[in-house]
């Protein structure tokens, strides 16, 4: 169902005696589109402006109006923020570049497929407060903003391969839910301005797993995960190998605690580093550490 406005046609340019075409809009499926003042054979997303909005929303790279075709170069920041009629998104085709800060911050989306053609930005707050349970990042990505899914229930994050170099912004996966799972396939880790700028949640640290992915022999995957070891907020994940150990069970795990800079675990237990180093347990520094249970199994705690 398509419904179409014009908010005008053309106005005179009274001192110049020159006409000039006003910006045309339009809607399709209760989307919103406005051609672009420097280019009016393309348009923008501008926001909801009727009703019939699909649960699946398909964000096309081209659109048709009164038999002609616009090209969709950009989303307009916080088009669609709030908005509670649709649950999966599908950007997959568009051609643009940024996702903008508040987007679709506090909407109903449950998933969504980022744009695969050249994205390079995701803005701050640009899904903050959404249903999102898991997202993959493209490869051309290179700045994910402040709290750009904060808020949101993510249990996996997967971090597509490139070379170049990703910026993080503060909070970007500070998460309600726990982001168990990272997948990284990324060779330098994505850079964060330092610890404190959280960008996962305490949860993620103790019960989370980095999970490198790499093409190449062992001694390149180890080249990876110590760079990823000794970065901002990556060194605060259990980082996933060929010989991880396994997880203890509940009631094992619940013995573990950590009091002050000291951690308490059942007598036999051994103590170790992120990187693998052994150490008695006591007097640690802020960190993440893996604590080996007597009947096997780890447990991974925190220490702030």
């Amino acid at each position: 169902m398509r419904n179409f406005f014009r908010t005008g046609l053309f106005l005179a340019a009274v001192m110049s005696g020159i006409s000039y075409a006003s910006a045309l809009e339009f809607a399709i499926d209760g989307i919103g589109y406005v051609t672009n003042a420097d280019d009016a054979t393309t348009v923008y997303i501008a926001g909801k402006q009727a009703t019939g909005i699909p649960n699946n929303l398909v964000l096309k790279p081209e659109v048709e109006y009164e038999g002609v075709t616009y090209k969709v170069t950009r989303i307009k920041e916080g088009a669609l923020a709030n908005v509670k009629t649709f649950v999966n998104i599908d950007m997959s085709q568009l051609e643009i570049e940024a996702i903008p800060a508040e987007a679709f911050s506090g909407s109903s989306v449950k998933s969504v497929v980022l744009p695969q053609g050249g994205l390079v930005s995701v803005g701050d707050k640009a899904f903050f407060g959404t249903g999102l349970a898991e997202i993959t990042v493209p490869a051309s990505v290179t700045e994910i903003g402040a709290s750009a899914f904060e808020g949101c229930p993510l249990s996996r994050v997967t971090l597509e391969g490139a070379d170049d170099v990703m910026t993080v912004g503060a909070k970007a996966f500070y998460c309600d839910g726990q982001v168990t799972n990272v997948v990284t396939y990324r060779l330098t880790p994505p850079v964060f301005s330092s610890d404190d700028a959280q960008g996962f949640s305490d949860d993620s640290y103790r019960h989370g797993a980095l999970d490198i992915c790499v093409d190449g022999d062992m001694a390149r995957y180890s080249a990876v995960k110590s760079e990823y070891q000794a970065a901002n907020v990556w060194h605060n994940f259990y980082i996933d190998n060929p010989t991880a150990i396994d997880v203890a069970e509940a009631d094992s795990a619940a013995s573990v605690r950590v009091e002050g800079n000291d951690i308490v675990a059942p007598e036999g237990s051994m103590f170790y580093s992120l990187a693998g180093v052994e150490n008695g347990g006591v007097a640690l520094c802020p960190g993440v550490y893996v604590v080996v249970l007597p009947g096997g199994g780890a447990v991974r705690v925190a220490i702030r």
